[in-house]
Parts: C-alpha cells; sequence; structure tokens
C-alpha cells in the first residue's frame, strides 16, 4: 500500500474491474465523521497550533485542510467506520473488484486510512492546492479511470456533482432531500441506513441522566424552610434549567474534544460522538447554543456572573484539569459549591456561612471519591468520570 498516492494513473481497462470500479467517499459514508472536522477539534486545546492552522484558510479549504493534518494528532484505527459498509468492501475486494478511495480529506489522511484497511487500489484526495469534492473529484476520477464506468459512494448532496457522471450510486446515510436527486442522476443500486442516528443520539450526548447533580440549586430553600414559598421554588427552578442547559454545553464541549481518547476507553466508545452516532458538526452548532441559552436564563435569575464562573470553571476542567489531582478535586468542589451560591443569589434565600461549610466538606468528599482510580470492573457510581 506505500504506492498509493493521488496522483493520475494510466486508465484501467474495463476488464480489470469485474463490475467496474467502486469509487468510495471518505467522510460521512466510510467513516461516520468529518476528518477535517476531527482534526480541528484535536486542536482545541492547543490553542497557539489551532490559531496557525486557521491562517492557513485565507489561501482556501484545501490549505487549511493539509495544515490542520499536519498539526493534529492522526489514528485511523480509531476512527468510526460504517461496519455494513465497511463489511460490502471487503466483499468487493475479494472478489478482485477495484476499489478508490476518492476524498475531499487531506491526502495525508485520505492514505492513512487506506494503509490501515488495505482495501484501496487508488487513493485521491485535496492536495493543499486542490479541494477534491464535487466537480473536481468527478474530474480527477476520470483522469485516473478513464471512461470506465464506475460507482460511487457518497452521503451527502456535495456529492451530486460525482454521482452526475456516475454509472451507479451507492448512497450512505442520504438524507430524504437528496435521495430523488441521487435517482435523477444515476441508478442507486444500494443504500446504507444508520438506525442509531438522530434526535435519541442528541439527547444522549445532552448527558440528561447528570442533571441530578444540578437539584442542589434546592437546598437553599430547603436549608430555610420555605415550603409555601412558590415564587421562590420557582426561581430555584430557572436556576435548575440555567444549569442543565450551561452543563450540557459543556458536556457537548468536552466529548468533542476527547474524541481519540474516548474511543479508545471501553465505556465511552459508546458515546453518540465516539462512535459516530452523531456528527461533531451537530456538537459544534448545538453547544454555543445551550451555552447561551443557559446564560440568558441565568441572567433573568440574577445569577449571570455565578452562571459565567460555573461555565469556565467547568470548561477548565473537563479541558485540562480533570487530570490534576489536587486542582481538579479542588475545583470540582467548587462546582458543587456555586450551584448553591447560585441559587441563593437566584431565590433571595443566600446560603449561610454554616450550610456552605458543610456542604463543602461534603462535596470534596466526593470529588475525592470521584478522582479515586478505580480497578477494572469496579462499579463507577453515580459520578462519572
Amino acid at each position: 500500500m506505500d504506492d498509493l498516492d493521488d496522483t493520475a494513473r494510466a486508465p484501467i481497462a474495463p476488464q480489470a474491474a469485474c463490475a467496474g470500479p467502486l469509487v468510495v467517499d471518505l467522510d460521512g459514508s466510510l467513516i461516520r465523521t468529518d476528518t477535517t472536522v476531527e482534526n480541528l477539534l484535536a486542536l482545541a486545546r492547543h490553542p497557539f497550533l489551532l490559531l496557525r492552522a486557521l491562517f492557513a484558510w485565507r489561501h482556501g479549504r484545501a490549505r487549511l485542510k493539509r495544515e490542520l493534518a499536519a498539526a493534529a494528532e492522526f489514528d485511523p484505527a480509531a476512527l468510526p467506520y460504517n461496519a455494513e459498509l465497511l463489511t460490502y468492501l471487503r466483499e468487493q475486494h475479494a472478489r478482485g473488484r477495484v476499489l478508490v478511495l476518492a476524498t475531499g480529506a487531506d491526502r495525508s489522511t485520505a492514505k492513512a486510512v487506506a494503509r490501515h484497511l488495505g482495501l484501496f487500489d487508488l487513493v485521491l484526495a485535496s492536495n493543499g492546492q486542490i479541494n477534491l469534492t464535487g466537480g473536481a473529484k468527478l474530474t480527477a476520477i476520470r483522469e485516473c479511470i478513464g471512461d470506465v464506468p464506475f460507482t460511487y459512494v457518497g452521503n451527502s448532496r456535495t456529492d451530486l456533482g460525482v454521482w452526475t457522471g456516475a454509472a451507479g450510486a451507492i448512497c450512505v446515510d442520504v438524507g430524504k432531500r437528496v435521495a430523488p436527486a441521487v435517482a435523477k442522476a444515476t441508478t442507486i443500486e444500494r443504500s446504507f441506513i444508520s438506525t442509531d442516528r438522530g434526535a435519541c443520539a442528541l439527547l444522549g450526548a445532552l448527558q440528561p441522566q447528570r442533571w441530578v447533580e444540578n437539584l442542589l440549586v434546592f437546598v437553599p430553600l430547603v436549608a430555610a424552610w420555605t415550603i409555601a414559598d412558590l415564587p421562590g421554588w420557582g426561581a430555584a427552578g430557572v436556576i435548575f434549567l440555567a444549569f442543565c442547559l450551561t452543563a450540557s454545553g459543556v458536556y457537548l464541549a468536552a466529548d468533542l474534544c476527547h474524541l481519540a481518547a474516548d474511543r479508545r476507553h471501553p465505556g465511552k466508545s459508546r458515546r453518540p460522538f465516539a462512535s459516530g452516532a452523531l456528527p461533531p458538526q451537530w456538537g459544534l452548532a448545538a453547544a454555543p447554543v445551550l451555552l447561551l441559552l443557559g446564560m440568558s436564563v441565568g441572567a433573568a435569575t440574577g445569577a449571570l456572573s455565578l452562571l459565567l464562573i460555573y461555565a469556565a470553571c467547568s470548561l477548565a476542567y473537563s479541558l485540562w484539569l480533570k487530570s490534576q489531582p489536587l486542582v481538579g478535586v479542588l475545583l470540582l468542589a467548587a462546582l458543587y459549591e456555586l450551584r448553591i451560591l447560585a441559587a441563593g443569589e437566584a431565590t433571595g434565600y443566600p446560603a449561610s456561612v454554616g450550610l456552605l461549610t458543610l456542604s463543602g466538606l461534603l462535596f470534596l468528599a466526593l470529588a475525592i471519591v470521584k478522582h479515586h482510580p478505580r480497578r477494572p470492573g469496579e462499579p463507577g457510581g453515580w459520578l462519572r468520570h
């Protein structure tokens, strides 16, 4: 596989393939993610490298992809491959069919995937100057295989530029609006549809089971024995919602930045982003929206400043400080305490020194338990790593 390249080759003779070459798209088709977005996220914890890569965007998307691929660590073995499609490709490869990987991803990324799988005869990819998508991809395919009829495996509207020149189409999770256009452009030979994508996957990524931690906002009201203060309970409900929205935004951001590590973890590899059930683009769009909604709701309660501190500290904990035992424990305990402080600000029942002291000791103990390393197979309890 070391000779794989994206340069033009001699046209493939029609008899060289049992059913014509099978040209396969990478992002969203062969893998259930986008490699450019993955490389971007991999640099999220390295601001200088990220800014330097983004600065290359002024030279075009192909150059941006080249810089991102060069700066980010990339492990093709950890990618969430489309298992059903991969099985089909292996069957076709065993029958002697010519397989071509044609992608808008950077050449280094595409060649790493091709070497890992050992299935592809040729690789066509962006080279730092040409962004190989749509019509540019069709031109590269024709330069490579000549006029031999081919079948193209794709997943999005962008691929229509290739399907118009293909003899057949294999659709992977193609949307209902795109499918008719594909059928009009060529013959649809087969479709691969994932069943675990959509609203359920997004809800799972929000981690609603962890919202139970935000019930701490009701502690000041319970401690003050104000059971009949309906406005106070209403204000507590609003700040509870604000914390849930903010926390979910932080969870999305953290999961996006920990994709590579999560995929190597036996349990976390099943999370929506790590498994490919949810495209990372959804998280990039949803995380800032949730954070802004949380801040807007928090502003209505008068506890915006504390909510901002909570969001900043949560992000710092998730992205950088979680691995620092002492700092991580103290910050985690402080995050629990911030909920009580914000609730007191929102409801008009500020926590007493005694309540803050007692709760602080309890939260410190819980934080230590959460950071205590567990043996494989030990139950994790309600506090998740």
